[in-house]
């Protein structure tokens, strides 16, 4: 939210996403952006080209988004090439028209799921030049002059087995692959879940799993979870070169935040891991589940200068001392009735005295930092009359988490990806 206006995006539509430009007071829409543009690209059949996550609100009236992609099969692909605009790509848009000032695009083409979708990072170096930053599943970090897009250096990160290039081969019509076929980055790898910036360097999770695809059509391949491993890797935002990497035991998916002299990550079994932003070593580490298994803590926590908060999986938020790694309290959830998925699933949103967490279940709750205890909660899953009269309904919550803003809070809900609860609302609450 910036300047009266609240910018969001549809992920999963047909032939491409919408990203929009709301009133905040209202409701209303005042602009928006086709994210797929290509002719070719707007009649793909999956739901696909979207903006995921959170978008970048830069300080020169612009908005940044990071663009999610084709979703081609090989077969796809190579039948009827197409860069499919503005797939994997980041775009920058004038927060007051919506035209777009620039754009990059990482892989034309794409049939290997490497989105470009986590939030851009607006930053400077020490010389004072604006940078943006961007990365994906493709496993590049990418930085940009802000103002002109120009690409100042481009790092790979993680394990790349040679398929880097594979997009743009298919795209000009040489490309010689055929299926079965190994690749890593998978598509749940590289640069799965958001990085973080500070004092001129940027903190990257990285996911190390392979994926093989068995067969030309298929649009998705198969992993093995329990063989996944990960990094947090440092890199010097002006120059691009690795400062530090340090090796994590599984995948990072609950990205990277900065406090104080730490940065930490969440690893997919549950445990968070503090690392040295000086030199990436280990500091503590923290099992707040009884059983580290798959699926803990997806998208992460949040934390402000004393404690890290997260959401559990198994239904309940804990929150740890940042300098020890010590648990300060945790909150059990019992699970709500009926059927459906359970569990606190999206990014844990932090503002002074309150958390607020999206559930699984279709569960909005407010929980204080000092003990824990419940502050409210609301049941997302029901039916909506909308301000713009187009029928909505409420549906599980992952991914980013509620953005507070002007004394409100807003809230996307409806997730569909491993058995969630669909839905299509942007709902916003006020303190009354």
């Amino acid at each position: 939210m910036a300047n009266g206006k609240v910018f969001v995006s549809s992920a999963i539509t047909v032939g491409g996403g919408i990203i929009y430009a709301l009133d905040a007071a209202t409701g209303a829409t005042l602009w928006s952006f086709q994210t797929v543009v290509d002719k070719v690209g707007q009649q793909l059949k999956a739901t696909a080209g979207g903006a995921w996550d959170a978008m970048l609100i830069g300080p020169d009236n612009s908005v940044y988004a990071g663009i999610g992609n084709p979703y081609l099969s090989l077969q796809e692909a190579q039948a009827t090439p197409s860069r499919d605009l503005y797939t994997d790509s980041i775009v920058k848009l004038n927060q007051t028209t919506g035209q777009l000032e620039w754009y990059y695009q990482a892989f034309p083409d794409d049939f290997h799921d490497w989105d470009l979708q986590i939030s851009p990072i607006y930053t400077t170096t020490a010389t004072g030049r604006p940078v943006v930053l961007a990365a994906g599943k493709g496993g590049f970090v990418f930085a940009f002059d802000a103002v002109s897009g120009q690409l100042l250096w481009k790092t790979s990160v993680g394990i790349h087995n040679g398929h880097d290039d594979d997009d743009q081969l298919a795209l000009n019509g040489t490309l010689h692959l055929q299926a079965p076929y190994t690749l890593e980055p998978g598509e749940v790898g590289g640069v799965e879940t958001n990085m973080a910036a500070a004092d001129g360097v940027v903190y990257v999770p990285v996911d190390d799993l392979p994926e093989t695809f068995a067969a030309a059509t298929a649009r998705v391949g198969t992993s093995n979870f329990f063989q996944g491993k990960g990094e947090m890797v440092a890199i010097d935002i002006a120059t691009g070169e690795p400062l530090w990497a340090t090796q994590l035991p599984q995948l990072p998916l609950g990205g990277a935040t900065v406090s104080n002299d730490l940065v930490f990550t969440v690893t997919f079994t549950g445990e968070v891991v503090a690392l040295s932003r000086q030199d990436g070593s280990v500091v503590w580490k923290a099992q707040l589940v009884k059983t580290l298994a798959l699926g803990m803590i997806t998208f992460g926590g949040a934390a402000d200068d004393q404690n890290a908060y997260f959401g559990l999986r198994t239904g309940g938020v804990a929150a740890v001392k940042m300098d020890t790694g010590e648990q300060k309290w945790f909150t059990p959830i019992a699970p709500t009735p009926g059927p459906g998925p359970k569990g606190e699933t999206s990014a844990i949103t932090a503002i002074p005295g309150a958390i607020f967490s999206g559930g699984w279940d279709g569960m909005l709750r407010a929980f204080s930092t000092e003990d824990g205890h419940l502050l409210w909660q609301y049941n997302m899953i029901r039916d909506y009359d909308t301000v713009n009269h187009v029928p909505a309904k409420g549906g599980s919550m992952a991914a980013p988490g509620p953005t507070v803003a002007g004394g409100m809070v807003f809230v996307g809900s409806g997730y569909v990806f491993t058995s969630g609860t669909p839905g299509n609302a942007l709902l916003v609450f006020a303190a009354q």
